[in-house]
């Protein structure tokens, strides 16, 4: 917790001397989550929409998918950060830490900007699912957190990649157009689709599934054995990639 709130005095001090840099920050991240909320509206006021999903439903999935990704850049930052140090040739700084390389990585951090994405994202899920029973909101609260071991576990094979390539920003990418299937419920897509979403590219288990249990009771035990597996593996290819680096010194 000191570490966080640590982060924000400096993020904060940050954000007042960058000025206009942290407005358009915002203004930026509010017109990407607004993008998607738009297109929610189109869709559902000029066609009959997804078949067995409402309106509503649809804007707690997208709130639960953009709470998860605002998490993810607000508190575990670093990962994009170390990624590029290690492109740049300063990672050998991060060895000289005690603890592991995973450890390293999940540190938080706090990022300003991303405050009115979470508040936005707390808003359309909360207007998503009214109606729906504590225990529902409980049993999402732990479907998110399954969501954040496969977000972590994309980050970690991120910089695992940099080990290797000097193209990273090309993976970040990636990550995003992963970001934006995770936005629509797995119905729409064939079964074929619908197993590499949720078993070999599990972008399924940050949105629909958590969405699916808020706002329809539906539970699966799929994300609790898919995202403690994807997670362990991620970091263990991150481990090995870090064995076989070769540090800038040699």
């Amino acid at each position: 917790m000191s570490a966080i709130i640590e982060n924000m005095r400096l993020d904060l001090k940050e954000a007042m001397t960058s000025g206009m840099d942290f407005v358009i920050g915002v203004i930026a991240n509010l017109i990407a989550i607004s993008i998607s909320v738009l297109f929610i509206h189109v869709i559902y006021s000029q066609t009959v929409g997804i078949p067995s999903w409402s309106y509503r439903d649809m804007l707690a999935l997208v709130g639960t998918v953009e709470l998860l990704w605002t998490v993810f850049n607000m508190f575990f930052n670093r990962f994009d950060v170390i990624s590029w140090e290690i492109n740049d040739g300063k990672f050998d700084i991060e060895l000289i830490r005690p603890i592991s390389i995973v450890k390293n990585l999940l540190l938080p951090t706090f990022r300003l900007a991303q405050l009115s994405n979470l508040v936005v994202s707390v808003v359309l899920i909360m207007y998503g699912a009214a109606g729906a029973s504590l225990f529902r909101f409980l049993v999402y609260m732990l479907y998110l957190a399954m969501g954040m071991l496969i977000i972590w576990g994309y980050g970690f094979l991120i910089v695992a990649v940099a080990f290797k390539t000097v193209w990273v920003d090309t993976f970040w990418s990636a990550l995003t157009v992963f970001h934006s299937y995770s936005q629509y419920p797995l119905e729409i897509f064939s079964q074929k689709v619908r197993k590499i979403l949720t078993y070999i590219i599990p972008t399924a288990l940050f949105g629909y599934f958590p969405a699916l249990a808020l706002v329809k009771g539906e539970f699966s035990i799929i994300p609790f054995i898919v995202a403690p597996i994807f997670f362990i593996v991620c970091a263990n290819i991150l481990n090995y990639a870090l064995r076989i680096y070769t540090s800038a010194g040699g």
